[in-house]
């Protein structure tokens, strides 16, 4: 499915490409807002897919015909679709007129396409949470090493107990240099497997990591 519109850049928003690994793409976004939606959405399980700027919706405002290019629409792994208008809550808040057009879009939305609309707004980010996937999420792409993800595996599988990741590298190695080799793929291997950490608090060196919790790839 291809975006039906182009996202230009933008001197008053934050506008770019999302590196999407669910998605196996780059996905266009306008604001900063959507780009941590995004993010938010490669941590959900659910979510199969999404995509932006999925289609038209044609609707009536004050005698006019207006046009309105959906935000994204979510595919999630039950099959089930979902349509998100994504906007700061000030933003909804301070306009009579914007709270009146998402109203008519819902209800467009509805009628044409029997998908469900929904507003995701700043207001919907935990901030701690947020900025645990970000750091996160830097290191999802990294190149595969077999000998260094070996070596991590080898020391969870020995482990019946949740560990702290201080005490994880410190047992992988003493070497400094070493450990900054080994952190990335640390923060990998939590990435495809991110139940295995509390992302709801702030994440240390200090944060435990269960190894019950890990998924491992053959």
């Amino acid at each position: 499915m291809k975006a039906i519109r182009k996202i230009k850049k933008s001197h008053i928003s934050v506008t770019g490409y999302f590196s999407s690994y669910k998605n196996k793409r780059q996905i266009n976004f306008e604001s900063k807002l959507e780009h941590d939606f995004y993010l938010l959405l490669e941590f959900d399980r659910n979510v199969q897919s999404y995509h932006e700027q999925p289609f038209l919706v044609y609707y009536k405002y004050q005698g006019l015909t207006r046009r309105y290019p959906t935000d994204t629409l979510i595919t999630y792994i039950d099959g089930s679709q979902k349509v998100f208008e994504v906007k700061p809550l000030s933003k909804i808040k301070n306009s009579i007129e914007l709270q009146e057009k998402l109203k008519l879009q819902r209800q467009k939305i509805k009628e044409e396409k029997n998908l469900n609309f929904f507003i995701f707004t700043d207001n919907d980010i935990n901030t701690v949470y947020i900025n645990n996937i970000k750091a996160i999420y830097n290191c999802a792409f990294l190149k595969e090493n077999q000998e260094i993800q070996y070596k991590i595996k080898k020391e969870l599988l020995n482990l019946n107990t949740s560990i702290a990741i201080k005490d994880l590298l410190d047992s992988l190695t003493i070497n400094q240099t070493e450990r900054l080799r080994f952190i990335p793929y640390l923060w990998n291997l939590v990435f495809k497997n991110f139940e295995c950490i509390d992302l709801t608090k702030k994440v240390t060196m200090a944060s435990m990591i269960d190894p019950k919790e890990i998924r491992w790839e053959d």
